[in-house]
C-alpha cells in the first residue's frame, strides 16, 4: 500500500508540476494575445486614417497638377519671348566662334613651337652643363 501512496504521491507532484506549467504558459499566450490585439488595433486606426486621407491627397494632387500646368504654360511663353530677344545674341556669338576658331588654333601652334623650343633650350643647357664639368 505505501508503494502505491509513494507512485500516486509522485504522480500527483508531476500532474501539479505539469499543470504549474500549463497555467504559465496560459499566462504568457494571454499577454502575447493582448500584445498582438493592441497591434491589430493600431494598425487599423492606421488604415482608417490613410483611407480618409486619400480623396484629400487625391485633390490636393488634381491642384499641384493644375498649377504646374499653368506654370509650365508660363515657362513656354517666357522661353518664346527670351528666344526672340537673344536670336540676335546667338548669331552675333556663333559668328565671334567662327572668328575665334582660327586664333585659337593659331595659338596651339605658337604653343607648341613654343614648348619644342623650350624643349631644344633644355637639352642644349643640359649637354653644356655636362661638357663644363668634364
Amino acid at each position: 500500500c505505501k508503494k502505491s501512496y509513494t507512485a500516486f504521491e509522485r504522480k500527483d507532484i508531476q500532474h501539479r508540476e505539469d499543470i504549474k506549467h500549463v497555467i504559465a504558459s496560459i499566462k504568457k499566450l494571454n499577454v502575447t494575445v493582448e500584445k498582438e490585439n493592441e497591434k491589430i488595433t493600431k494598425h487599423a486606426k492606421a488604415h482608417d486614417k490613410a483611407e480618409k486621407s486619400i480623396p484629400l491627397l487625391e485633390e490636393s494632387l488634381k491642384a499641384k497638377e493644375e498649377v504646374k500646368e499653368e506654370e509650365n504654360i508660363k515657362l513656354e511663353s517666357m522661353y518664346a519671348s527670351l528666344k526672340d530677344k537673344t536670336e540676335p545674341l546667338r548669331l552675333k556669338l556663333e559668328a565671334k566662334q567662327k572668328d575665334l576658331a582660327p586664333l585659337t588654333k593659331s595659338k596651339a601652334d605658337c604653343q607648341n613651337e613654343l614648348d619644342l623650343v623650350n624643349t631644344e633650350i633644355e637639352i642644349v643647357e643640359k649637354s653644356t652643363t655636362e661638357a663644363m664639368q668634364k
